[in-house]
């Protein structure tokens, strides 16, 4: 199962559909502190977890941090409309993937693989 989070409902819905289409079951929030409560739920299997950078609330760059502290080996991938190559905070989750929005089929799937075989090595 992949967590998908994102504050704009239209790219959460069509984000969630190309996920589904390529076999994922999708568990999707439309915040990171809706978000990080789900993760914390005990019976919840996560693959990867797919974040927006720029979130009202629990942002999320905030979000990767505090799920790394409980597990330093959760596959996060981070994505965004905008240019965040110069934002010094994201410069603090090394090891997460960076997509930039609007996501394809094929960005997803890879980035989805390559999440998931970072954390192979974690």
């Amino acid at each position: 199962m992949l967590l998908l989070v994102d504050i704009d409902n239209a790219v959460r819905r069509s984000t969630r559909r190309l996920l589904e289409q390529n076999g994922w079951r999708v568990l999707d929030c439309s915040s990171g502190a809706e978000r990080w409560f789900r993760l914390v739920e005990p019976w919840v299997d996560i693959a990867a977890v797919i974040a927006d950078v720029r979130m009202t609330g629990l942002a999320g760059i905030v979000l990767t941090q505090r799920i790394w502290v409980r597990n330093p080996s959760q596959p996060i991938e981070l994505c965004s409309g905008y240019d965040v190559s110069g934002d010094e905070s994201c410069s603090a989750v090394y090891g997460a993937i960076f997509l930039k929005k609007p996501l394809s089929m094929s960005n997803l799937d890879n980035a989805v693989a390559a999440a998931l075989a970072f954390a192979a090595f974690a």
